[in-house]
């Protein structure tokens, strides 16, 4: 993601078709990035709620496991928050201005 955010930040802006022919490419990318924002933005808290959907740790006790935080929650909002950016600055960098500047 960090590299995506490098790239799509070094794009030039609206006067050139390079931003919008990434977010309308044919594979998808956009749109495959925008899906993994919500997979990864999706409440985890709901999974830790159902102990039996989660195979426990045999060295930890199963009530401990229920209420432990999950350890990559801040992950997932690292990488959620860099495609968001990305999306972002490819969005921003492919409008079409008027004479108008609007």
């Amino acid at each position: 993601m960090l590299a995506a955010e490098i790239l799509a930040a070094l794009v030039p802006g609206s006067d050139h078709p390079l931003a919008r022919s990434w977010l309308e490419s044919e594979d998808g990318f956009a749109v495959s990035l925008l899906r993994l924002v919500t997979l990864l933005s999706a409440d985890k808290s709901t999974q830790m709620a159902n102990p039996n959907a989660q195979r426990q740790p045999s060295h930890q006790h199963p009530h401990q496991q229920r209420h432990m935080p999950e350890q990559d929650a801040n992950a997932y909002g690292a990488i959620t928050a860099r495609a968001v950016a990305v999306l972002k600055t490819l969005v921003q960098k492919s409008r079409v201005v008027d004479e108008e500047g609007k």
